[in-house]
């Protein structure tokens, strides 16, 4: 998994947004509806417990959904620390138990913890875990290269549905529909409401997830992907 960079947060940003919209200068919220509230929903490991509720409080200061998913990207690098020995748990442990031990391993544990968070304070969320398109490409020329991958999320903001990059403290403009091409050259995988709920129990999950990601990927994609420009910060 890739190494996570720094979010830098604004306040300012956030008093601005909130000034804007009870002046009627932003549209409304984008609607809720049945299909994307079942991301709100739970998985067992992504249960919201109390210390997954108490964590989550901070989140409650905003006062849109899109508000909570910028607090959510500072909570993460502020209340939590980054420990590379720790992927080696990869997947393998609940919410809960990061949230209280205070360490993330790598991209899965930051966002999951993400995923548990919004959810608590009301913003569906939903994990999509994806095969590194430069990696995919490599490996036909190379059987030896080692597999790379990434966490992020699918997020329900003001604005309708959209990634955002828990670990590397990204977030990006509307979704746009189709294709598997994510941003920063990556291709879909799998997603879910956790990693247990896609069958990801461990490490060797992840591998062979990217594995079978990377047979399947369709060469035009994974070149789109590849040598796409990145997608810019919303």
């Amino acid at each position: 998994m890739k190494a996570r960079y720094a979010w830098a947060f604004s306040l300012g940003l956030l008093l601005a947004a909130a000034g804007c919209q009870s002046a009627g200068l932003l549209p409304k919220s984008f609607p809720l509806n049945e299909e994307n509230r079942k991301w709100l929903q739970e998985g067992e490991q992504t249960r919201i417990t109390p210390a997954v509720r108490a964590a989550a409080k901070p989140l409650l200061a905003g006062s849109s959904r899109g508000q909570k998913i910028r607090i959510v990207m500072d909570l993460l690098h502020s209340e939590f620390t980054y420990d590379q020995a720790e992927s080696i748990h990869a997947a393998a442990r609940t919410a809960d138990e990061l949230v209280r031990g205070g360490v993330f391993g790598d991209c899965t544990d930051y966002a999951l913890v993400a995923a548990a968070l919004l959810r608590s304070a009301g913003v569906p969320a939903r994990i999509v875990l994806a095969a590194d398109a430069g990696w995919i490409g490599l490996l036909r020329r190379d059987p030896s290269a080692v597999p790379e991958g990434h966490a992020m999320l699918e997020v329900w903001g003001d604005r309708g549905p959209q990634w955002i990059n828990p670990s590397w403290g990204n977030l990006y403009p509307v979704r746009p529909g189709g294709g598997n091409v994510l941003p920063d050259g990556y291709l879909w995988a799998r997603a879910g409401r956790d990693y247990w709920d896609m069958g990801i129990r461990g490490v060797e999950d992840l591998r062979n997830l990217l594995y079978e990601t990377a047979r399947g990927a369709d060469r035009e994609e994974t070149e789109q992907a590849s040598f796409g420009a990145p997608v810019p910060r919303n």
